[in-house]
């Protein structure tokens, strides 16, 4: 029910004032005026109000802008009655919050609206009505159809707004049958009227068309189909004319962007019904592809004509948008006929599109070090772009076998081979030529062409290099080294020396060429050099690493000859330059120092200076921190230089890690130094001694200790798990056993930040891995430590975290289970009573929680131990624990007070002995790891992934989680430091037994025993059918 307890003027005053306070800087204010418009919402005519205020041409448009936003929300909130939220304050006494005169008035005057001159407005107003057309079109306003044609039919504000409604509108299936044929044959009449209308409404008659399609989704196959070749019949041949009109950089590419983006959509999305069209669109779109590039070498590449250049950003955009159209029709397998057709009109204006911009090369002439951003940056440029389609190019036919993907190229066939060579080799030729045509006639960027077809032959390296003979390579590397001494044009030559480095494998470059190639890259960096010559230079000496392996003696001995002075001169450019060229360079060193370590231990004192001086200066700099940290664990492997690095380094990081935790900077300084200080200690082979321990170890365990921040915790467990594995005993003995007192605080203060979700380290595992380093070192702190835990598990409500901290228990129940029994036996909480049955019923109801991989395995194996202890040892304090089971056959004997208990209390669960739990437990355990084999044997056979779903019941039971096979091939890990710690702990000895044949094995000596009576009482239905399956009684 409505109210109307203020008169429409007064009302009309209260909505006005505010909403100007809506508009008010001080949030207070906003706050207060949200709250009060929120009670408002309730009077019957406050939508009508806002209808008319929103309308209003004479009210300020600022009121205006918010009166629709406010409308808005009022529609979806209240005009869907199913949908209407819960009404704390009983104002609508349960009825509809818009009466239907409201509703009816509303709908009436509110289409106005669009025909307004300010597109805001326009644009608020169609928000609302496709709002309310959502609910009511066509049922409760039929009217909507005439208001469409009629602004269809009317100006270009009209137009604008109606169009921004057809655009926005949730379609259902009545709704797109009842509109599809009036919106395409009217859209079609803007779009085709050049003259009539302007280009952004003509522009939006193509961005409509996009709507319908998503919309043809809820239609019937054969509705869908006719709609699409409805489209497709009216619009195809029209789009083409428009594209193919002639452009000049200054025209307005609004309309062929929007054509090219539909025609791009539905390549992508809507194959099928493009086919019978693309012997006609796609020759269209490639001459398309083709006259384009002329604008673009003059505008963009060569800016031979300012004045022309006006429009040069959408102009950008449109060649993005073919360039994208191209690369996803090639990628299309269905359309793999046509593109055959159309490579000896693609590939050439493809290389064109490679050519370098003028607005780059200005840019790197003033930060050069951009070049490296640009090149290799994440970007999408049509550089980029011009690359991809090449590349798809090559790997399209190979797409419906994903093996030859991963092969490439060595499985590239020889029809493939056959279709792109000739046109790639035809273009490549033909541009080389012209591009000598143009040297020749003064043209100033002749060189342009040239670098482009040096992009475009390294992009297709692998492609070319099984096609030598075929391509002539021999007649292109003698063409492109002629190139080298160019120097008036850096990009050029050095994009030649990059091309030919990566050729150094191949049978057409000898000793002599190798020889050439070497001392031109040493020339270069020697020399002062434009940098971006360097760059290349740097990208040279790599390509020769990359390949060093499968070079012959002579040539592999040619280069490491010149190895000493290229990696001085990689130093001396490593000192001068940051961000991606830094990496580049610092990988180049790395690569250096692994082909040849000897090289590396002469120049050991250039390296580890050079090293100290990135990582001190570029330590909040994640990119380079992973390249410095690889450069560190190279030093790290070359014994001549670890000695001289430890000295170096470690005081540094010493200094880092007491730094104060006052600014941001310094936290991420801190961190990075802990990273560094765990690398260094991962790769000194046994080796830490001295400040490592005395110093190092200190500093770092007492800034984690002290830091809240996860990065530094995380780095932080990561290297206190690296000492422990290389020296635990000289860590724990630190300092008259300072070091375990602190490991011990560690473990203490993840196990808090655990419980309150402030760390993402996994509490178990690490703390299993901690201890199974120290072992019997902890003895003495063994008690303390574990009742603690005991102590925090009391306060924790949460599974997933209680989980988490039972496992250690389970691995001291695994590795020492009577002396495990001995001590918890005797303890007992206020709390939660004895603290063994505490322990062992929070595990066995946290069964389902156990999802990592070694938790579940660890988790298995310590179910399989306990239930042979218990039947062997016939130990009381195992026997006396009663576990709740919520999936009893209530058919199984029971005493007549437990009958009547259930029956009068409703109770759903009954408490059992813990090894009949157990036992339970494994037969449905054995049943799902059955299950994941022949999930994982199916997988392999149909290469489809198949994850099975378990017991959804809400027992405490296993449940089937998505991981199976992840836990059976032992994968599955959220981080590349859970899966070196996974798998750490998955080399333990005892885990190392088949889990199957384990399971099989116990449930068979069970089977036997005097237990397995009393225990089949507890067994379910399904239960009971698995152990018939597995042949037991």
């Amino acid at each position: 029910m409505c109210m109307s307890v203020l008169d429409d003027g007064l009302l009309r005053l209260t909505i006005m004032e505010e909403l100007d306070n809506l508009l008010s800087p001080d949030m207070v204010t906003r706050n207060a005026a949200e709250e009060n418009m929120r009670q408002l919402e309730y009077i019957e005519s406050y939508g009508i109000i806002l209808t008319e205020i929103t309308l209003n041409q004479f009210i300020e448009l600022p009121l205006r802008q918010m009166a629709g936003i406010m409308l808005t929300r009022y529609a979806e909130r209240y005009w869907d009655e199913r949908n209407v939220p819960d009404d704390p304050c009983g104002a609508i006494g349960g009825g509809s919050v818009i009466s239907i005169p409201a509703k009816c008035t509303i709908r009436e005057t509110l289409p106005v609206g669009l025909q307004d001159t300010n597109s805001i407005i326009r644009s608020s107003v169609a928000n609302t009505i496709c709002t309310i057309a959502d609910t009511d079109y066509p049922s409760d306003w039929a009217d909507l159809s005439s208001v469409i044609v009629e602004c269809l039919n009317g100006d270009g504000n009209s137009i604008h707004g109606i169009m921004q409604v057809l655009i926005n509108f949730q379609y259902d299936r009545i709704q797109i049958k009842a509109l599809h044929a009036l919106i395409i044959s009217n859209a079609f009449r803007i779009f085709d009227l050049e003259d009539s209308y302007s280009i952004e409404a003509r522009s939006l008659a193509v961005v409509v068309l996009k709507s319908l399609f998503l919309a043809g989704s809820t239609l019937e196959q054969t509705e869908r189909a006719n709609m699409v070749y409805l489209v497709l019949d009216t619009y195809l041949d029209k789009m083409i004319y428009y594209l193919s009109l002639n452009h000049n950089p200054n025209s307005s590419f609004l309309l062929p962007i929007e054509i090219v983006q539909l025609l791009t959509f539905l390549v992508t999305d809507m194959t099928k019904y493009l086919e019978n069209y693309m012997d006609h669109l796609l020759p269209a779109m490639c001459q398309l592809f083709t006259n384009f590039v002329d604008i673009y070498t003059k505008v963009v590449v060569n800016e031979a004509d300012p004045n022309l250049a006006r429009g040069e950003n959408d102009f950008l955009k449109l060649i993005l948008q073919f360039l994208q159209f191209i690369q996803r029709t090639i990628s299309c397998g269905m359309f793999r006929p046509f593109v055959k057709m159309t490579l000896n009109y693609l590939v050439y204006p493809t290389i064109l599109y490679l050519q370098l911009p003028q607005q780059n090369l200005e840019q790197w002439s003033i930060d050069p070090e951009k070049y490296i951003e640009d090149e290799e940056g994440v970007d999408v440029t049509i550089r980029v772009m011009g690359q991809d389609i090449l590349l798809v190019s090559v790997t399209y036919m190979c797409r419906k076998n994903s093996e030859l993907l991963h092969c490439f190229p060595k499985a590239l066939t020889d029809s493939l081979g056959a279709e792109l060579l000739p046109p790639f080799e035809e273009a490549i030729n033909r541009l080389m030529m012209m591009a000598e045509s143009e040297k020749h006639t003064g043209n100033a960027n002749w060189w342009k062409i040239q670098e482009a077809c040096f992009v475009a032959v390294h992009t297709l390296h692998d492609l070319l290099f099984n096609y030598e003979e075929q391509f002539d390579l021999m007649n292109y590397l003698m063409r492109t080294r002629s190139y080298l001494n160019h120097r008036a044009y850096p990009y050029m030559a050095g994009r030649a020396l990059w091309t030919l480095g990566t050729w150094v494998s191949s049978k057409y470059i000898n000793n002599e060429m190798l020889n050439e190639i070497l001392n031109k890259v040493q020339e270069t960096l020697e020399t002062k050099n434009n940098f971006v010559f360097k760059i290349n230079a740097v990208r040279t000496i790599y390509s020769i690493i990359e390949a060093h392996d499968v070079l012959n003696d002579e040539k592999r001995e040619l280069v490491q000859s010149k190895f000493p002075r290229l990696m001085d001169g990689i130093i001396v450019l490593i000192l001068d330059c940051a961000s991606l060229a830094l990496c580049l360079l610092l990988d180049c060193l790395i690569g250096i120092m692994q082909t040849s370590p000897s090289v590396a231990a002469a120049a050991k004192n250039k390296i580890v200076s050079v090293a100290l001086e990135v990582f001190t200066k570029y330590a909040e700099n994640p990119f380079i921190l992973d390249s410095t940290r690889d450069l560190i664990r190279a030093i790290c492997l070359n014994k001549p230089c670890l000695r001289l690095m430890r000295k170096k380094f470690v005081p540094c990081v010493v200094t880092i890690l007491t730094l104060a935790d006052d600014c941001p900077s310094n936290i991420i300084r801190k961190n990075c130094a802990v990273d560094v200080l765990t690398t260094i200690a991962q790769n000194s082979d046994g080796l830490l001694t001295g400040d490592l321990v005395t110093k190092a170890f200190p500093a770092m365990i007492d800034c984690v200790l002290h830091s809240r921040d996860n990065d530094t915790i995380v780095a932080g467990e990561k290297c206190l798990r690296a000492y422990l594995s290389i020296c635990p005993k000289q860590v724990c003995a630190y300092n008259n056993d300072e070091g375990l007192k602190s490991i011990v605080q560690f473990i203490i203060m993840i196990l808090g930040l655990t419980i309150s979700k402030q760390t993402t380290i996994k509490f178990g595992p690490t703390a299993i891995a901690i201890m199974k380093n120290i072992g019997q070192m902890l003895d003495d702190y063994i008690c303390t430590l574990l009742k603690v835990i005991v102590q925090e598990m009391e306060l924790v409500r949460d599974p997933k975290i209680l989980a988490e901290i039972v496992i250690v228990f389970v691995y001291l129940f695994l590795t020492q289970t009577r002396d495990s029994f001995n001590f918890l036996g005797p303890l007992s909480s206020p709390i939660s009573g004895p603290s063994l049955m505490y322990v062992l019923g929070t595990w066995i109801s946290v069964q389902k929680f156990f999802d990592g991989v070694y938790e579940r395995k660890l988790n298995t194996m310590t179910l399989c131990k306990i239930l042979e202890y218990g039947i062997a040892e016939n130990d009381f304090r195992l026997l006396s624990v009663k576990i709740a089971d919520g999936d009893i056959d209530r058919r199984c004997p029971m005493t007549t007070h437990m009958a009547n208990y259930f029956y009068w209390n409703d109770i759903h669960c009954v408490f059992i002995p813990i090894l009949a739990k157990i036992f339970k437990l494994l037969i449905r355990e054995l049943c799902y790891i059955k299950e994941s084999r022949l999930d994982l044997a199916c997988d392999k056979d149909s290469d489809a992934s198949t994850n099975s779903s378990g017991d959804s019941s809400s027992d405490n039971s296993f449940t089937k989680n998505a991981n199976d096979k992840q836990y059976l091939d032992g994968k599955g890990c959220n981080t590349i430091s859970d899966a070196q710690l996974t798998q750490q702990l998955l080399m333990d000895p005892l885990l190392q037994s088949n889990l199957e044949e384990n399971i099989m094995n116990i449930l068979k000596r069970l089977s036997v025993s005097e237990y397995y009576t009393s225990f089949a009482n507890y067994l379910t239905d399904l239960e009971k059918d698995i152990l018939k399956a597995l042949s037991m009684p």
